[in-house]
């Protein structure tokens, strides 16, 4: 696993993200903000997965990107307009 993008803060959505690649998979991971607005690094784990839901792994790094940034400026509601399959509100 290689860290492309370390964490960053996304207050507004209350969590952390940051993007790694492992073995061709590029993969987007959030984790919760603490009430200080710290997060632990051992939390980090994919958007979605639940039932009926895509996770965030995507097979270029283009696409991961994409996803990573509009995390950082798009509001909650676009989020879950651009990507129904993944964000989970």
């Amino acid at each position: 696993m290689e860290i492309i993008e370390e964490g960053k803060v996304v207050e507004k959505h209350g969590l952390a993200i940051r993007l790694i690649e492992d073995d061709g998979t590029y993969i987007v991971q959030q984790t919760p903000l603490n009430k200080d607005g710290t997060y632990d690094e051992e939390q980090f784990d994919v958007f979605g997965g639940t039932v009926g839901f895509s996770t965030s792994e995507f097979d270029s790094e283009e696409k991961a990107r994409k996803f990573f940034n509009d995390v950082l400026i798009l509001n909650k509601d676009r989020m879950a307009e651009r990507y129904p399959e993944i964000w989970v509100s």
